[in-house]
């Protein structure tokens, strides 16, 4: 498989994922209120997600270093298709709760394992690729799949009102049966054209790779515990997940408010989280200009996406009428998708092939731990202070957030800017045994970046 053949089949996986997520994305949390949740049964439904995946992040991430990515993002499409089944018909909070645990495993599971397949696949194909341009496009496929799914979510109540009146599927559940279609499609497509070439196959080659998951997890900590640059990474994408789920949590009961009621407005949902994964596909695309603009300068270009990112979400927490919320809240997430790609280049540059999964799982996880103490303090605040206030207090903690990329450099952003030494304060890749590798930049590198780099 070549290094361009790894990119298209890693971005149309991404997208038949994130499309599927798209149908169902915009109306999740007024679905839940349909159901008779309240706002505090909605943070419960989003702290058992968290506390869910935060509890399986590594081991999942061990167990596709160890058994192979292809098994185990089988696995997670699969249980996507249960999650999107049980939604459609459950009825009562415990029964979501339950499907929060199916959908939070197969979160857990798909978590980095795609991402490090085609990061190895490309460097294993041609170590001069070029995976800034991959990791950007996928924050391109990612947010485009998901606002066409929005855009339909919330177009189709009002597109096929006949099939919801035959059907008894109401104007809020219907994009979830939708959703099932598309993840059964995912998980297809998925089997058929993602490979992965590994030494030892079947039975025994599995109950192997199980008991080797512990040491795999094992590395990985130790890593992440003693590499400065990777815990730094990671304790900025804590901040992210108090971030994240302030906004996907409270921005639908907010529009909800500003236009009168959700029932008869699904189309302004699906069209408003349209428009802001729209914003994120354009800043993933511009993501390496970004980094180029300031000379190479990755930390520097996250560092200032993250302050302004707090300072959107700021924005949305003032605004009184629809149009100025959601351009705030389309900022927001533009300043997501500039920021995302380059910080996944960081994280890259830090750690080897064997402990890939597990560092993205690691990367994943502190966005989780992040969340979890957002889901069970923010909407508890909003829901007795209002939502404005528990923005807020996110926007805050990215504000902070922001410093963990003071002074970070990736090899390539040394020789995009004329430099041949390694930037103090980062590290090389590692060898197998997670020791770090030493050895020129062009080495940890693969390769020199384009002067003038293709989104």
């Amino acid at each position: 498989m070549t290094a361009g053949r790894a990119r298209r089949v890693f971005l149309t996986v991404i997208a038949l994922r994130w499309l599927s997520m798209g149908f169902t994305t915009p109306l999740l949390v007024v679905f839940l209120q349909s159901r008779g949740v309240g706002l505090a049964g909605v943070g419960v439904f989003f702290a058992v997600w968290g506390v869910t995946v935060a509890t399986l992040e590594l081991p999942t991430g061990g167990l596709a270093d160890a058994i192979g990515r292809r098994t185990v993002l089988a696995a997670a499409a699969a249980l996507d298709v249960v999650f999107f089944g049980g939604m459609l018909v459950a009825g009562h909070q415990g029964q979501f709760v339950a499907l929060a645990v199916v959908g939070a495993v197969a979160r857990a599971l798909s978590s980095g394992a795609l991402e490090a397949w085609y990061v190895d696949a490309a460097l294993a194909a041609d170590p001069a690729a070029d995976i800034r341009r991959g990791l950007a496009g996928a924050g391109v496929v990612e947010s485009a799949g998901l606002a066409v799914g929005a855009i339909s979510g919330g177009l189709l109540p009002h597109l096929l009102p006949t099939v919801t009146a035959r059907t008894g599927l109401t104007p809020l559940s219907l994009p979830y049966a939708v959703a099932l279609g598309a993840a059964v499609v995912h998980l297809v497509v998925l089997l058929a054209i993602v490979t992965e070439h590994r030494t030892a196959r079947g039975r025994a080659a599995l109950l192997r790779g199980l008991a080797d998951v512990p040491r795999v997890v094992r590395t990985g900590v130790g890593i992440a515990a003693t590499d400065r640059v990777v815990r730094r990474l990671l304790l900025s994408m804590t901040a992210v997940g108090v971030g994240l789920i302030a906004v996907e949590a409270l921005w639908q009961p907010r529009v909800a408010e500003l236009v009168g009621g959700a029932a008869g407005n699904t189309q302004v949902f699906g069209f408003t989280l349209a428009g802001v994964f729209a914003a994120s596909a354009l800043g993933s695309a511009l993501a390496p200009r970004c980094a180029m603009l300031l000379r190479g300068r990755t930390g520097v270009a996250c560092l200032v996406g993250r302050a302004l990112q707090s300072l959107a979400l700021l924005g949305f927490a003032a605004s009184p009428r629809l149009l100025p919320a959601v351009t705030a809240f389309a900022s927001c997430y533009f300043l997501l998708g500039i920021v995302g790609p380059l910080h996944a280049e960081l994280l890259h540059r830090s750690v080897g092939s064997a402990q890939r999964s597990t560092i993205l799982s690691a990367d994943s996880l502190a966005v989780q731990v992040g969340g979890l103490a957002g889901s069970i303090t923010l909407p508890a605040l909003a829901a007795g202070r209002g939502i404005p206030l528990a923005w807020a207090v996110a926007a805050g903690v990215l504000a902070v957030s922001a410093l963990c990329y003071a002074g970070l450099r990736t090899p390539a952003d040394f020789i995009t800017s004329g430099h041949s030494t390694r930037p103090a304060g980062t590290d090389g890749e590692r060898d197998s045994n997670g020791s770090a590798r030493q050895g020129d930049d062009h080495a940890d590198l693969g390769g020199d970046v384009p002067a003038h780099p293709r989104p």
